[in-house]
């Protein structure tokens, strides 16, 4: 059985993660522009609030707040950290 990644859009409000990587089949051009934005490999993350309907979801990155859609989020791959 095929352990899936945890992804950044699964993570539940407050709860802390490091950023692992991108899904393989998220476009370059987007993934270098999350990359610009601080998103990188070994970046501390916080989920902070989701809007009432869902999508976009806010995240605390490198003392920024950051508001990314669902179908984004879901393509960055992350392991849990101890708050």
């Amino acid at each position: 059985m095929k352990k899936f990644p945890l992804t950044l859009d699964s993570l539940n409000e407050r709860q802390a993660a490091t950023i692992i990587g991108y899904d393989e089949e998220f476009p370059k051009e987007r993934r270098e522009r999350f990359e610009d934005l601080g998103l990188l490999p070994e970046t501390r993350v916080q989920r902070l609030h989701t809007s009432p309907f869902g999508d976009p979801i806010a995240y605390s990155i490198r003392e920024t707040v950051l508001c990314l859609r669902r179908e984004d989020a879901c393509r960055v791959y992350v392991k849990k950290v101890d708050s």
